[in-house]
């Protein structure tokens, strides 16, 4: 045990701060016999603590309309279907038109005709199901849509001569631009993506005569339509993409943002029902604690119903705390009842001691309190908590009588109760004090 003098300059320069400390001359009572109304006082505390906890969530969103957490993925879905619905109405007016004006430059024009047909209600119902989902998705829709693209492709060769097929009379190509599109919203981007080289070398198949008829304009016309579904395929992918991932931040940032509304709302409820419970039942019984008219039970009662009210409304100790906090708390309620009120707090108690650490310094601290509560002549100590990388402390602090360290000190509990509680987890406990100046204990425990 190291014992500090009075002269000690640096304790002494610091003996004015408001820090936990003791008096002298512990007394070795044994506190068992509030155990029971311990265990009762832990018990009601966790009560209130839970009561505070289940109340505030309720007003916290009392008469509120929760925004929709996917708001903004059903209005890019929303503007997607439109980008599609566009596409495919705009290729469907233009086979229209280019059936009206080069009817003479197909072979069947009404079987021409009749396939134009089949895609408008095609179309019409691979949108109409789309719409009804919210979304342009479905691998079984665009599977539908991909296979009648494929088949007009195909047909066109016995619709139209092969130079027809490189030019604008070959409507089913424009038609299948749209198939890529829905097939990049519809399909993972490597189905996405085979389903596009596929369509361009569908298209290339049916043009070969126009790849190998000799003429530049052919040939230019034919490989720029086809390079076309590799541009769709990557623009696509790019802007719808980003237009996905725009509107899921979006929505995770609007439920963040509902989140910590909700719990700013419970926090200033939980504020307001602290400052009531402060306010009133907390003063009532402090009130009832300090008068003399009443009977010394009673005041007793007070005081540590009082002292367990005022831990509910701290909050629970931190849950790293390896039950250190928890046993202080347990600590101030019982001496309470003794008229002494003891404050803990967490001076940053960020590494969990082991058992026999937390029942060495709760039963140190305990011997502590008695001999404050004896000796030191007054009704309030500090008790602060804290830890570093090798050690958990605890510091006891008062500005009672004090005495002088350097005079023969009687008695067994600072140097037993105390220290050897202490020694027996390799701790070690450092006492200064002062007459009239009172008293410091810091208790160390290693890690």
């Amino acid at each position: 045990m190291n014992i500090v003098p009075e002269d000690d300059v640096g304790f002494v320069a610091d003996s004015g701060e408001s820090e936990p400390g003791l008096g002298h001359d512990p007394d070795e009572a044994s506190l068992s016999e509030g155990a029971a109304g311990s265990d009762l006082h832990a018990g009601r505390m966790k009560s209130l603590r839970h009561l505070f906890m289940m109340d505030v969530q309720q007003p916290a969103t009392r008469g509120r309309t929760t925004p929709s957490p996917t708001h903004a993925r059903q209005r890019s879905e929303r503007a997607l279907f439109i980008v599609v619905l566009a596409v495919r109405s705009t290729h469907l007016v233009d086979g229209g038109l280019t059936l009206a004006a080069g009817y003479a430059s197909y072979h069947h024009p009404m079987l021409d005709g009749g396939l134009l047909l089949l895609a408008l209600i095609e179309s019409v119902v691979i949108l109409s199901l789309f719409w009804r989902r919210r979304a342009v998705r479905g691998p079984v829709l665009a599977s539908v849509d991909v296979a009648f693209g494929m088949m007009a492709l195909v047909a066109m060769v016995a619709l139209t001569s092969g130079s027809a097929r490189s030019s604008w009379v070959n409507w089913a190509c424009p038609f299948t631009y749209g198939s890529v599109v829905i097939a990049l919203l519809a399909f993972r981007r490597r189905t996405a993506a085979a389903v596009a080289v596929a369509f361009a070398g569908v298209y290339l198949v049916t043009v070969a005569s126009s790849l190998t008829a000799g003429k530049p304009d052919l040939l230019a016309t034919s490989l720029a339509n086809a390079v076309t579904y590799i541009g769709l395929l990557v623009a696509g992918s790019f802007i719808f993409g980003a237009l996905r991932r725009s509107a899921a931040e979006a929505d995770n940032a609007r439920a963040e943002a509902v989140t910590r509304g909700a719990r700013l709302a419970a926090e200033r409820e939980r504020n307001a029902q602290h400052r009531i419970l402060h306010d009133s039942a907390l003063q009532t019984l402090e009130i009832v604690a300090r008068s003399a008219s009443v009977d010394d039970a009673v005041r007793g009662q007070a005081r540590s119903e009082a002292m367990t009210l005022r831990l509910a409304l701290q909050g629970e100790p931190a849950a790293d705390s390896g039950g250190l906090l928890e046993g202080l708390h347990q600590l101030a309620i019982h001496f309470a009842r003794r008229g002494l009120r003891v404050e803990v707090h967490d001076t940053g108690l960020e590494f969990r001691p082991d058992q026999a650490g937390v029942r060495a310094l709760c039963d140190a601290t305990r011997e502590a309190l008695v001999n404050v509560a004896k000796h030191a002549g007054v009704d309030r100590v500090v008790v602060s908590a804290r830890s570093t990388a090798t050690a958990v402390e605890v510091t006891i602090r008062d500005h009672g009588r004090g005495f002088d360290p350097l005079a023969p000190v009687a008695g067994f509990g600072l140097s037993q109760s105390i220290e050897g509680r202490l020694t027996e987890v390799d701790g070690t406990v450092s006492i200064w004090s002062a007459p009239g100046r009172g008293t410091r204990l810091i208790m160390v425990v290693p890690l």
